[in-house]
């Protein structure tokens, strides 16, 4: 999670925060997941190695949950997926929901995979919230096209 001044779709997360231009701010809230295999969880799914990475182990929905302390300002939020190295379960739908807490979470429209911008897209335009939902899906004939 990023907090950008002006951040370009499919940039470079890590370039971008190496200037200045984003913020990692994920490490100031708690992230759950629905489910996952064994060594496939939440310090996978946070540790910048694209080699690891969170596998679920479940039904779907496949939730991931990223619940801060205090409202904070998230203005964009990076997802990384890759589908040529992806065993078979890339997810086909990525639905982010925001809000105070679980019961009041708002689905946003995602513009792509690697840039969701959420401030001024809420019922809150300066973008502070306590809670982040992530529901992925997959669509086995999904996998076909890639």
């Amino acid at each position: 999670m990023t907090t950008p001044n002006k951040t370009p779709p499919g940039a470079d997360p890590k370039q971008l925060e190496r200037t200045g231009t984003v913020r990692e701010i994920g490490s100031q809230a708690v992230w759950s997941l629905s489910s996952c295999k064994p060594g496939f969880g939440v310090d996978q799914l946070r540790d910048d190695n694209l080699e690891t990475y969170w596998q679920s182990d479940g039904s779907q929905p496949h939730l991931v949950n990223i619940q801060f302390r205090r409202k904070t300002t998230v203005k964009t939020l990076c997802i990384y997926a890759d589908y040529k190295s992806d065993e078979s379960y890339t997810p086909s739908k990525i639905s982010v929901r925001v809000g105070n807490n679980f019961h009041n979470l708002q689905e946003i429209r995602v513009s792509g995979f690697f840039w969701c911008k959420i401030k001024g897209l809420l019922y809150n335009p300066s973008g502070r919230l306590n809670y982040v939902t992530l529901k992925i899906k997959f669509d086995p004939s999904y996998a076909s096209y890639i």
